[in-house]
Protein backbone atom coordinates (compact mmCIF):
# COMPACT_ATOMS: atom_id res chain seq x y z
CA UNK A 1 0.00 0.00 0.00
CA UNK A 2 1.18 3.00 -0.89
CA UNK A 3 1.36 6.39 1.81
CA UNK A 4 -0.39 8.58 0.14
CA UNK A 5 0.79 12.64 1.60
CA UNK A 6 -2.52 14.66 2.53
CA UNK A 7 -1.83 18.34 1.18
CA UNK A 8 -4.14 21.57 0.31
CA UNK A 9 -3.23 21.54 -3.43
CA UNK A 10 -5.79 25.00 -3.62
CA UNK A 11 -5.09 28.14 -3.83
CA UNK A 12 -7.67 30.41 -2.69
CA UNK A 13 -8.71 33.67 -4.73
CA UNK A 14 -10.85 36.48 -2.79
CA UNK A 15 -12.67 39.23 -3.62
CA UNK A 16 -13.33 41.43 -0.85
CA UNK A 17 -16.39 44.70 -0.74
CA UNK A 18 -14.07 47.04 0.90
CA UNK A 19 -15.95 49.10 3.28
CA UNK A 20 -13.50 52.04 2.88
CA UNK A 21 -14.41 55.76 1.58
CA UNK A 22 -12.02 54.25 -1.19
CA UNK A 23 -14.47 51.15 -1.54
CA UNK A 24 -17.69 53.11 -1.56
CA UNK A 25 -16.22 55.66 -4.05
CA UNK A 26 -14.94 52.58 -6.50
CA UNK A 27 -18.33 50.77 -6.68
CA UNK A 28 -19.93 54.10 -7.85
CA UNK A 29 -17.67 54.68 -10.54
CA UNK A 30 -16.78 50.88 -11.65
CA UNK A 31 -20.59 49.70 -11.06
CA UNK A 32 -19.18 46.73 -9.01
CA UNK A 33 -20.14 45.29 -5.46
CA UNK A 34 -16.59 43.96 -5.04
CA UNK A 35 -13.45 46.11 -5.28
CA UNK A 36 -10.06 44.96 -3.48
CA UNK A 37 -9.06 41.39 -4.12
CA UNK A 38 -6.52 39.11 -2.14
CA UNK A 39 -5.01 35.38 -2.60
CA UNK A 40 -5.75 32.78 0.74
CA UNK A 41 -2.55 30.02 0.52
CA UNK A 42 -4.80 27.40 2.50
CA UNK A 43 -8.81 26.66 3.83
CA UNK A 44 -8.36 28.77 6.58
CA UNK A 45 -8.91 31.98 5.17
CA UNK A 46 -6.51 33.83 7.68
CA UNK A 47 -3.72 34.80 5.73
CA UNK A 48 -4.91 37.38 2.85
CA UNK A 49 -1.83 38.37 0.86
CA UNK A 50 -2.29 41.49 -1.68
CA UNK A 51 -1.17 45.04 -2.41
CA UNK A 52 -3.31 47.18 -0.76
CA UNK A 53 -3.68 50.71 1.36
CA UNK A 54 -1.49 50.12 4.65
CA UNK A 55 -3.91 52.45 7.11
CA UNK A 56 -7.44 52.77 5.92
CA UNK A 57 -7.50 56.54 5.82
CA UNK A 58 -3.89 56.87 4.02
CA UNK A 59 -4.63 56.19 0.59
CA UNK A 60 -0.67 56.89 -0.45
CA UNK A 61 0.54 54.63 2.14
CA UNK A 62 0.72 51.43 0.20
CA UNK A 63 2.18 48.19 -1.38
CA UNK A 64 2.70 44.30 -0.56
CA UNK A 65 0.69 43.11 2.84
CA UNK A 66 -0.47 40.36 4.37
CA UNK A 67 -4.05 41.05 5.95
CA UNK A 68 -6.56 39.30 8.32
CA UNK A 69 -10.17 39.61 8.07
CA UNK A 70 -9.87 42.28 10.90
CA UNK A 71 -8.40 44.43 7.96
CA UNK A 72 -11.71 43.92 5.89
CA UNK A 73 -14.12 44.52 9.13
CA UNK A 74 -13.51 47.41 11.17
CA UNK A 75 -14.48 50.15 13.32
CA UNK A 76 -18.67 50.41 12.56
CA UNK A 77 -18.26 47.44 9.80
CA UNK A 78 -18.20 44.59 11.72
CA UNK A 79 -19.06 42.23 8.89
CA UNK A 80 -17.77 42.12 5.62
CA UNK A 81 -18.76 40.46 2.16
CA UNK A 82 -15.86 38.11 0.20
CA UNK A 83 -16.56 36.06 -2.86
CA UNK A 84 -14.11 32.87 -2.63
CA UNK A 85 -12.64 30.96 -5.19
CA UNK A 86 -10.90 27.48 -4.71
CA UNK A 87 -8.40 26.98 -7.75
CA UNK A 88 -7.10 23.81 -8.36
CA UNK A 89 -3.16 23.78 -8.70
CA UNK A 90 -0.71 21.34 -8.77
CA UNK A 91 2.31 20.64 -6.01
CA UNK A 92 4.80 22.03 -8.02
CA UNK A 93 2.96 25.26 -8.95
CA UNK A 94 1.97 25.91 -5.27
CA UNK A 95 5.41 25.75 -4.45
CA UNK A 96 6.10 28.59 -7.07
CA UNK A 97 3.68 30.42 -5.79
CA UNK A 98 4.41 30.07 -2.74
CA UNK A 99 8.50 31.01 -3.62
CA UNK A 100 7.01 34.17 -5.23
CA UNK A 101 4.94 35.18 -2.44
CA UNK A 102 8.20 34.89 -0.34
CA UNK A 103 10.13 36.53 -2.85
CA UNK A 104 8.16 39.73 -3.17
CA UNK A 105 7.89 39.68 0.72
CA UNK A 106 11.34 39.95 0.95
CA UNK A 107 11.98 42.41 -1.72
CA UNK A 108 11.66 46.09 -0.07
CA UNK A 109 11.92 47.45 -3.64
CA UNK A 110 8.08 46.34 -4.64
CA UNK A 111 5.76 48.72 -4.82
CA UNK A 112 2.08 49.89 -4.88
CA UNK A 113 1.47 50.30 -8.94
CA UNK A 114 -1.17 53.14 -8.03
CA UNK A 115 -1.30 54.82 -11.70
CA UNK A 116 -2.01 51.50 -13.34
CA UNK A 117 -5.13 51.26 -10.78
CA UNK A 118 -6.68 54.89 -11.18
CA UNK A 119 -6.08 54.57 -15.18
CA UNK A 120 -7.59 50.57 -15.15
CA UNK A 121 -10.52 51.97 -16.87
CA UNK A 122 -9.55 53.53 -19.31
CA UNK A 123 -5.88 52.01 -20.18
CA UNK A 124 -7.12 48.85 -18.74
CA UNK A 125 -4.07 47.78 -17.06
CA UNK A 126 -0.16 48.58 -17.56
CA UNK A 127 3.32 47.16 -16.20
CA UNK A 128 5.48 49.03 -14.27
CA UNK A 129 9.08 46.86 -13.07
CA UNK A 130 8.40 45.40 -9.38
CA UNK A 131 5.11 47.24 -9.10
CA UNK A 132 1.55 45.50 -8.03
CA UNK A 133 -1.82 46.67 -7.28
CA UNK A 134 -4.37 43.91 -5.45
CA UNK A 135 -5.45 43.23 -9.36
CA UNK A 136 -1.95 42.46 -10.93
CA UNK A 137 -0.60 40.48 -8.05
CA UNK A 138 -3.46 38.42 -7.66
CA UNK A 139 -4.09 37.30 -11.47
CA UNK A 140 -0.25 37.01 -11.49
CA UNK A 141 -0.75 34.29 -8.65
CA UNK A 142 -3.75 32.92 -10.51
CA UNK A 143 -1.45 32.63 -14.14
CA UNK A 144 1.09 31.07 -12.04
CA UNK A 145 -1.33 27.85 -11.10
CA UNK A 146 -1.94 26.89 -14.45
CA UNK A 147 -5.22 25.86 -13.91
CA UNK A 148 -6.88 29.07 -15.36
CA UNK A 149 -7.20 30.09 -18.91
CA UNK A 150 -6.00 33.66 -18.94
CA UNK A 151 -7.06 35.22 -22.67
CA UNK A 152 -4.74 38.67 -21.84
CA UNK A 153 -1.97 39.53 -19.93
CA UNK A 154 -2.37 39.31 -16.67
CA UNK A 155 -1.86 43.31 -15.33
CA UNK A 156 -4.77 43.73 -17.78
CA UNK A 157 -7.42 42.08 -15.34
CA UNK A 158 -9.48 44.00 -12.98
CA UNK A 159 -11.41 42.64 -10.01
CA UNK A 160 -14.67 41.97 -12.17
CA UNK A 161 -12.47 39.85 -15.05
CA UNK A 162 -11.24 37.82 -12.71
CA UNK A 163 -14.49 37.04 -10.94
CA UNK A 164 -15.16 35.83 -14.34
CA UNK A 165 -12.79 33.96 -15.47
Amino acid sequence: MQKTEKTNNHIYVVLVKALTGLGKLARLTGNYEYTHIAVCLDEKLDKFYTFSRKKHYSPFDCGYMVETLDCYAFGKHQEVKLKVFKVPVSKTNKNKIEKYIENISNDSEYVFNFFSMITMTMLHGFKIYKAHNCMSFVSKVVELTDSVDMSKEYYKYNIKDIDNL
